[in-house]
């Protein structure tokens, strides 16, 4: 997860230089995440759970932008195999502030590095890297008390391979994928 975090910060030092500070507000956070996906060819179900950092910034009321990496991990195929995945990624927001509560929408591009080890009929460990790419859609709600906000976000995933046309059907991490992640964050605003 070092390399992930590294690549986070060093990613949002070249995202968000220079931004006018008149009405910006930037947010640090911690988030758990809980991802259930399944595979479009076999329908194998995967998932996956963690946490991560999340760097946000909102400018004015209505618009927000967010890179966020996370360590995930779970079994696959009723635990045939293990697999870690490094998602990192950027999304955009649009907010409906009422107050005390925030609610909205968010859309959101990235990429994941996923480790996965089996073992084989040899009885052999293997391991596999593979990486994919990912899109989100959802929703939010998140209630501020003072500098402090907790979030609740419910978003559909969709993530294909890189090499989805040479994957195998029973891969660990399949050519094409897709579900549901629910991600709850606490950040601190300044």
């Amino acid at each position: 997860m070092d390399r992930c975090m590294r690549k986070a910060l060093l990613a949002a030092m070249f995202l968000f230089p220079g931004v006018s500070r008149a009405d910006v507000l930037w947010g640090l956070g911690l988030r758990t995440s809980a991802q259930a996906i399944r595979s479009f060819d076999t329908g194998d179900r995967t998932a996956l759970a963690g946490g991560g950092l999340q760097l946000r910034v909102r400018f004015g009321a209505t618009w927000g932008l967010e890179i966020a990496v996370e360590d995930l991990r779970g079994n696959a195929a009723d635990g045939a195999y293990r697999r870690e995945s490094c998602p990192m990624t950027v999304t955009g927001s649009y907010h409906f502030d009422l107050g005390a509560v925030d609610f909205y929408l968010l859309a959101g591009i990235g990429g994941t590095k996923d480790e996965v080890s089996y073992v084989d009929a040899k009885g052999m460990t293997i391991e596999e890297d593979v990486r994919e790419t990912h899109v989100h859609l959802g929703v939010g709600v998140e209630r501020l008390f003072g500098p402090i906000g907790l979030a609740a976000e419910l978003r559909g995933v969709a993530m294909w391979r890189k090499d989805a046309d040479t994957t195998m059907p029973y891969a660990a991490v399949p050519a094409k994928a897709g579900g549901a992640e629910l991600n709850l964050i606490g950040t601190y605003y300044f």
